[in-house]
């Protein structure tokens, strides 16, 4: 079974692949080739840069464009006092 949440003005693009049980904030990009696996959730204004995999189970902070490939488990969130994007990585 696929069940995905997807909000107002969320954008898929071509060969974009979305997995199962991934919410979806209002105006989320997925561009060209982007993938993201299950369990996800996107915050307002998120994106996945072009041909890029977001894991399983992870979170993304409002705003936060995704240049990279990540693993599962993890919260991303950029930090606007140093100006760069960071990535935090849940211990098990």
């Amino acid at each position: 079974m696929r069940l995905n949440i997807f909000n107002y003005y969320c954008a898929i693009a071509h060969d974009a692949i979305v997995g199962n049980w991934n919410v979806l904030s209002p105006r989320v990009t997925l561009t060209g080739g982007a993938e993201i696996g299950d369990g996800n959730f996107l915050g307002t204004s998120a994106g996945v840069a072009p041909y890029k995999k977001i894991g399983n189970n992870r979170k993304i902070q409002a705003g936060v464009i995704t240049q990279r490939d990540v693993g599962n488990g993890c919260f991303i969130y950029s930090s606007a006092a140093v100006k760069k994007s960071v990535l935090f990585l849940e211990e098990d």
